[in-house]
């Protein structure tokens, strides 16, 4: 039994029971690796916000709307009496 393990974009076998060795590796190399996955990690797990919370005066401009729209229905009693 053996697992596949990859270390810095290199796959090694590890073998049970058996001591692995790895090649050594540049730290500042490996350091660019982890901001590029912390930059791609930022931008697919980002939290983005909903319109909801965008709007600011959009809001407010349904709200009325739906304000006249109800006073609207609870004058004439529905809409189909309106129409006809």
């Amino acid at each position: 039994m053996y697992a596949v393990v990859e270390i810095y974009g290199k796959q090694y076998r590890a073998d049970v029971g058996s001591t692995l060795s790895v090649d050594r590796f540049d730290a500042e190399k490996g350091k660019g690796e982890k901001d590029e996955k912390s930059k791609l990690e930022k931008e697919l797990f980002s939290e983005h916000k909903n319109a909801w919370e965008i709007l600011g005066e959009e809001k407010k401009a349904a709200f009325r709307f739906s304000e006249d729209y109800r006073d609207f229905l609870d004058k004439n009693k529905t809409e189909r009496e309106i129409v006809s």
